[in-house]
């Protein structure tokens, strides 16, 4: 039987696979999402400032990461706890520092046809952990409790 935790406690992977935006890259200089049919970007994935995540399982050539504070404005990745980079490449497996300000965080998930939604994750910590799959609260009681 399950235990509560796994009742009321989403999966480690914050990234779900069925909200990618199909059709944009994320610009390596100025972070503005450009067309282009074979590429995709995730959804705005909520995170708290100045955490450290890991994102894994991107195999693209092409990598890049932005994130939005309260306002929308777009912010420059992190290159380590405290300095801003100077444009948003990221390496395909990284460490992704939240600047201070941020609530979320977008990045590339395939890039001109290359790459694979199903092994991406985005996890709270330094190291990358073995896949799971994005799974929600919802998910996760309808399997036990199914309507």
């Amino acid at each position: 039987f399950p235990q509560k935790k796994d009742i009321f406690e989403p999966t480690k992977n914050l990234f779900d696979k069925s909200k990618v935006i199909n059709g944009y890259y994320i610009h390596t200089t100025i972070g503005s999402l450009d067309d282009d049919a074979t590429s995709a970007v995730s959804d705005w994935i909520t995170v708290n400032p100045s955490k450290v995540y890991y994102l894994s399982g991107r195999t693209s050539s092409v990598n890049n990461v932005r994130f939005k504070d309260a306002s929308g404005n777009i912010l420059f990745p992190l290159d380590n706890a405290t300095t801003q980079a100077t444009n948003y490449s990221k390496t395909a497996n990284t460490i992704i520092y939240v600047p201070p300000t941020a609530v979320a965080v977008q990045f590339i998930v395939k890039f001109v046809g290359t790459g694979d939604i199903n092994t991406v994750q985005l996890e709270e910590g330094v190291v990358a952990t073995s896949y799971e799959a994005f799974v929600t609260k919802n998910t996760l009681l309808s399997s036990i409790f199914p309507i």
